[in-house]
């Protein structure tokens, strides 16, 4: 379990998109259920609970924009020194430079999740940044209605359609 007085900075490990593509690439996962490039990912079923297990214990610095929703499951982690029980329906977002560690979580547990690295971030929204992702918060932990969660459940899904449907001629 996590301990902040045994921790020093080399034992928090960086976790960007390029380490989560190889932990995808060296698996048996549906490359469906995924998408990585350079500045954005987009991961659900069992390709989102792989990167969890994958990572489960370590102490990691978080370099992208990352929103996840826990649709199925429970699980225990640790987000900027504060513990978490996450349960179905809770939506976390996590700014860079945030220390995540992942200390347990159930056999059902199912997230869709997406990672947009800052540039893509502050290219797509200009200089109109919400005051939330301006730096001053680094997680924001919600619980929102049934309607909500439906909402930004389909958001993702569809993203996750949109990139991985082939658009070639």
């Amino acid at each position: 379990e996590y301990n902040s007085r045994n921790m020093a900075e080399k034992d928090i490990t960086n976790i960007t998109l390029d380490r989560i593509r190889d932990v995808l690439d060296r698996s048996q996962v549906d490359s469906a259920n995924f998408h990585i490039s350079q500045n954005l990912a987009v991961a659900h079923a069992e390709s989102a609970k792989l990167v969890v297990n994958e990572f489960k214990g370590e102490v990691m610095r978080v370099n992208e924009y990352r929103v996840l929703i826990v649709v199925n499951g429970e699980g225990n982690s640790i987000v900027n020194l504060v513990p978490h029980h996450l349960m179905p329906g809770d939506v976390i977002a996590v700014l860079p430079g945030s220390i995540i560690q992942i200390i347990n979580t159930s056999d059902d547990l199912e997230i869709r999740a997406i990672a947009v690295a800052d540039s893509l971030f502050r290219l797509s929204l200009g200089t109109s940044i919400p005051k939330a992702f301006n730096g001053h918060l680094r997680d924001i932990f919600l619980h929102p209605d049934d309607t909500g969660k439906m909402v930004l459940t389909n958001m993702i899904e569809c993203l996750s359609q949109l990139i991985s449907t082939d658009h070639a001629p």
